[in-house]
């Protein structure tokens, strides 16, 4: 259950060379105890502590991710401030899921209601801990108001075959890392793009929950984890068991309220500064990825974003038209700039 992910963002700088890159590594509890109880690997948590350390020592960005199962559940708050003792500045959390080769992951996998008791306890690391929590597991975005009143803790939408993929080691590709090829190429054997095409039906509504299609969220999260759904009903298109309907309009006002906020705090005397950031473009313009969260920009966008300097700081009006007012409120909800 250790892994070693790292990711490569094509950073937009005047140069436009690739230089930026992302280790997201597993982290399954704040002790040896906790950690290799779980990886069966004496001295694994040693190791993996020695190898964040090593990162942070170079300056080079590393991301922990507390993959949660009911072994480790009670320890999320004590993981998070040993990560933030030795200096992470951001973590993730997933949860745990049953491989292809077990037959019984009772021992591991949480309830709905113990995930949600997980998911709560991001909004006390945010707060609390010294170190910013994200949720690496897509989640229903009416879920939220039950979890926390910040909406910028949670990343709903999953790019699971609409912004990227997984090729694990036998070279099999995957929408998602948790979830069974759809068919079996291997990157020894296809191109990349033929690989792709295999997803073309994530970009549609295909394997929408009916009951999500009509919602006025969809855009933000598109129902949900689709592996989940799938594990709970047995169907591609099934409901994501952590959804909360009942929410909507609660988070729909919500999700308002913090747009205006944040599009208020953009003034001609604030800095915009913008964080790292991949692209892809697209016929539509352009998938953008900062490692947390993807956004889709339509052409003009995608313009803009190819001019910008990482870490340069800019003003609306002096350096940025106030037209794109609106597109920077929503750059800075995903993640992808900052105001100060």
């Amino acid at each position: 259950m250790v892994t070693l992910f790292i990711s490569f963002f094509h950073v937009l700088n005047k140069h436009n060379h690739l230089n930026y890159f992302v280790i997201f590594t597993s982290v399954l509890g704040s002790c040896s105890e906790v950690h290799d109880a779980i990886t069966g690997v004496v001295g694994s948590w040693q190791k993996t502590i020695d190898g964040i350390k090593r990162c942070l020592k170079v300056k080079m960005h590393i991301t922990p991710n507390i993959v949660m199962s009911k072994a480790n559940a009670l320890d999320i708050l004590a993981t998070a401030k040993m990560l933030a003792t030795i200096g992470c500045n951001d973590m993730q959390v997933d949860f745990a899921s049953r491989p292809s080769n077990c037959s019984d992951f009772s021992a591991f996998d949480l309830t709905c209601d113990e995930k949600i008791n997980v998911l709560k306890h991001i909004d006390i690391i945010n707060q609390h801990c010294g170190i910013k929590a994200w949720n690496l597991a897509r989640i229903p975005f009416c879920l939220v108001p039950e979890l926390t009143s910040n909406l910028e803790y949670f990343s709903p939408g999953c790019g699971a075959g609409k912004s990227g993929c997984n090729i694990g080691a036998d070279g099999i590709a995957r929408a998602c890392a948790m979830e069974q090829a759809i068919s079996i190429k291997s990157i020894n054997d296809f191109s990349l793009i033929d690989l792709w095409q295999e997803f073309d039906e994530r970009g549609t509504d295909t394997y929408v929950p009916v009951d999500c299609r009509d919602c006025k969220l969809l855009y933000k999260c598109g129902g949900g984890c689709r592996f989940a759904g799938c594990s709970a009903t047995g169907r591609k298109d099934g409901c994501d068991p952590l959804m909360k309907k009942v929410n909507v309009e609660r988070v729909f006002k919500m999700l308002l309220s913090h747009q205006q906020d944040v599009q208020q705090s953009i003034t001609h005397n604030t800095k915009i500064t913008f964080s790292n950031f991949g692209i892809r473009d697209e016929e539509f313009g352009a998938v953008v990825w900062n490692g947390r969260t993807q956004q889709f920009v339509n052409i003009s966008g995608k313009s803009f974003l190819r001019n910008i300097v990482v870490g340069k700081e800019y003003l609306l009006n002096r350096n940025i038209s106030e037209n794109y007012k609106e597109f920077l409120t929503d750059l800075v909800i995903g993640g992808f700039a900052s105001v100060s």
